[in-house]
């Protein structure tokens, strides 16, 4: 694998308005690198933990980047220079800053982001391939988004890049805000934590239903179906958190 190039794993459903400005952006400050978009082509709750599993899969690089389709990069973060120093997985921006992208590549600041404490830092989290795969990747236990961040957290310690760099959130309404907070009351469904190597990335499969390559180096997979392999050992906990999407979607 090459020391040198980067994937960079983006977990989405729709947004579909973002994915050329996020293009765009990469390509501003990256040469060697490949991004898998992981699109969520069912109306189950989003499942931004798995789908990030579901894109270390399929990423063939050494450096994996987690990032979400609206964070953009507004410096140049030498990624594989950080990830040297650091040894361990990284957060690669101090500060955050709240931006509208009017067109390709114009970004416009609204206002400063509050960075909580780093263990619940989302947004952009840097692995190797080795770091990954030792932290068991991401729950199976979190339907939503906000919440898998914070159990990462708690199974692998994140540090800031030494540097200042910021990073820039593309502005969304309330909507976002809600799910996660509603995402946050399934914490409990992870108390007690759950051990990685019985509840990690190798346990999330999905129907893959399609796959369209952008470019080269750029491809968007398309699944539904998200689900945990048979021999689950949580499965009892897993089929509470199906009971309580079914609630959540009224289904």
């Amino acid at each position: 694998m090459d020391r040198e190039s980067i994937s960079f794993v983006v977990p989405l459903r729709g947004r579909k308005d973002q994915i050329l400005g996020f293009i765009y952006n990469i390509k501003k400050y990256y040469k060697d690198f490949e991004i898998i978009f992981c699109n969520q082509a069912d109306d189950m709750l989003f499942r931004k933990g798995q789908l990030s599993n579901l894109g270390f899969k399929k990423a063939k690089f050494n450096i994996i980047a987690f990032i979400n389709v609206d964070y953009r990069f507004l410096d140049y973060v030498d990624i594989v220079k950080e990830m040297e120093e650091h040894k361990s997985p990284f957060i690669p921006f101090v500060k955050g800053k709240r931006i509208v992208e009017p067109s390709l590549g114009k970004y416009r600041v609204v206002d400063e982001e509050h960075i909580p404490h780093i263990g619940a830092v989302g947004g952009c989290q840097i692995f190797t391939r080795e770091q990954f795969i030792k932290s068991g990747g991401h729950t199976n236990l979190i339907f939503g988004w906000g919440p898998d961040d914070v159990v990462m957290s708690q199974r692998i310690s994140f540090v800031f890049t030494a540097h200042p760099h910021v990073m820039g959130h593309i502005l969304h309404g309330k909507t976002g805000s809600y799910v996660a907070l509603r995402g946050i009351n399934q914490l409990q469904s992870f108390n007690p934590p759950t051990i990685p190597e019985k509840d990690s990335f190798e346990h999330t499969i999905a129907d893959e239903i399609g796959s369209k390559y952008i470019e080269s180096n750029i491809v968007e997979y398309s699944f539904r179906n998200i689900r945990v392999t048979e021999n689950f050992e949580y499965m009892d906990r897993y089929n509470k958190q199906c009971d309580y999407e079914k609630k959540e979607l009224g289904l």
